[in-house]
């Protein structure tokens, strides 16, 4: 048994084998100074909610290949207050984010208003099982982070959910068997949502978008499943779609008028465009 702040104190060379369950526990709590956790060869179950942060800035490190596995309620908050970071790279061994037990469910993974965007990645992660309290899998307070080469599955609501903000980069992802929407994005944070991503296979098949002003230049990319607009959009500029410009200084009203342009359109268009100059 560790707290979430010691864990780097486990040295190499160790024997951890024939042990029920054969996982290291972590305690949780605040991790107030930068930790790498290694790979041990077994899961780290995580038996109460880690967050980082603190006036230090800590950056916890998760190394390629390893398995976090969350106890029933139990999350991964950063930036809460305080600054903080995660970087889970596992370009070199997919990192997994899951519940434990199989059948529980775990909160997900908070990046809160101070988590620290330069220090933030999630790339090549897998993240399953999430949704305790209705929360998303992943959900992003007024940050944009990186997100890239990521499955999101399993999550009994949205799998990512973004309050007043969109990504430093989204690209290469995918979110399925989620029992809500795949993600939840305001209009003028649409544009950050890149290319590749997969977004089938959940409850609710579309990107959920609220309604607001784009009050810059932005691109709608085109993904797998609709935009499900649920609001007015303000543009107020030109509307491009490929090739063909059409001048609009009109509030596009909600879901029906977004779905219309999209059947009219999808056979021969790549994305819609705003320009706001």
């Amino acid at each position: 048994m560790k707290p979430a702040g010691r864990v780097s104190a486990i040295g190499t060379g160790n024997i951890l084998t024939a042990n029920l369950p054969n996982a290291i526990q972590i305690t949780g709590g605040t991790i107030a100074a930068s930790d790498t956790w290694p790979n041990l060869g077994i899961p780290y179950h995580i038996t109460s909610t880690v967050t980082i942060a603190d006036t230090s800035n800590p950056l916890l490190t998760i190394v390629p290949g390893c398995s976090l596995l969350f106890t029933d309620s139990a999350a991964l908050r950063i930036g809460v207050g305080q600054p903080g970071g995660l970087r889970a790279d596992g370009t070199y061994g997919r990192i997994t984010f899951a519940q434990f037990p199989v059948s529980g469910r775990w909160r997900g993974i908070e990046f809160w208003e101070k988590t620290d965007p330069n220090r933030t990645i999630v790339n090549y992660c897998r993240i399953q099982g999430a949704g305790a309290g209705n929360a998303s899998a992943i959900t992003c307070y007024s940050i944009p982070v990186t997100i890239t080469n990521t499955r999101v599955a399993d999550c009994s609501a949205n799998g990512i959910y973004c309050h007043n903000t969109g990504f430093a980069r989204f690209e290469n992802d995918t979110i399925t068997a989620c029992a809500g929407y795949p993600m939840h994005i305001a209009a003028q944070h649409v544009s950050t949502i890149g290319n590749g991503n997969s977004f089938t296979g959940n409850t609710r098949e579309g990107i959920e978008v609220t309604g607001g002003p784009i009050t810059r230049d932005a691109q709608y990319r085109r993904q797998n499943v609709p935009y499900l607009v649920r609001g007015s959009i303000d543009v107020g500029s030109a509307f491009r779609v490929g090739a063909i410009v059409y001048a609009i200084f009109f509030t596009v009203i909600g879901l029906l008028s977004v779905l219309f342009q999209a059947l009219l359109f999808a056979p021969f268009l790549n994305s819609i465009t705003t320009n706001t100059t």
